[in-house]
């Protein structure tokens, strides 16, 4: 061959094994690039695992509370229910259920778990299976004066008084002091025992009997709050 032809031919192969070298050099690049979206991949997938794992969290979280539950706070009705069904006759606490719920606005809740104090909790606890088994020992603690163990009959008759009557123009006590020193006075349960068949003579049971009834109404408290003063038309 001629010098001119082998010229073309060595040139001819030398850009040839340059573009040779291109293709590899982007299929490397090409390469990378995959291993990298694959990489993305992956990281989005423990994304995801992560998202799981914290709803289930929360859902663990939700069934811990209702396990635990919360027992049901002192109400009224319930303490009616109770005391009246299981203190009857000589045991019986109030004339009524009207008399009964009257009285048992009074009361500070407390909780569920009272046994002793002047709570709402301590009245529900002593009127119901206590009171049922044995009613003579527990019907008074479940009664508006609490026998000394949900609080003691001058403390919780005068708060009672109070709350009852105190808004009268002209109250049978001006407040829980005057009430206590008065009730000092008064024949106490160790002497007459307070039931709902209380309803005369001088004595503390005789007046929670008529505070009971006036705790039903505005119209029942204008007649038997002066049944309650120190100084009864009533209770003498």
């Amino acid at each position: 061959m001629s010098r001119l032809t082998t010229a073309l031919v060595l040139g001819l192969l030398v850009v040839a094994g340059a573009a040779c070298k291109s293709d590899k050099k982007t299929g490397g690049a090409s390469g990378s690039g995959a291993g990298t979206g694959a990489a993305a991949g992956t990281g989005s997938v423990d994304s995801g695992a992560a998202g799981t794992g914290s709803a289930g969290t929360s859902s663990a979280g939700t069934g811990s509370t209702a396990d635990s539950g919360t027992a049901a706070a002192p109400s009224c009705a319930a303490y009616c229910t109770e005391v009246q069904a299981n203190c009857t006759g000589n045991n019986q606490q109030y004339g009524s259920t009207d008399a009964c719920n009257g009285i048992c606005a009074t009361f500070a809740p407390g909780t569920a778990a009272d046994t002793s104090g002047a709570t709402l909790g301590c009245h529900i606890y002593h009127g119901g299976a206590p009171a049922k088994s044995d009613p003579a020992t527990h019907c008074p603690h479940a009664g508006p004066l609490g026998g000394g163990h949900c609080g003691t009959d001058c403390e919780n008759f005068c708060t009672e008084a109070v709350a009852v009557c105190g808004s009268q123009a002209s109250p049978p006590y001006t407040d829980k002091a005057a009430c206590m020193t008065a009730c000092g006075n008064f024949k106490g349960t160790d002497m007459v025992p307070y039931n709902a068949a209380a309803t005369s003579g001088d004595s503390l049971a005789c007046r929670m009997y008529h505070l009971s009834v006036a705790s039903t109404g505005a119209a029942m408290a204008m007649t038997h709050c002066a049944h309650i003063a120190m100084t009864s038309p009533v209770c003498l």
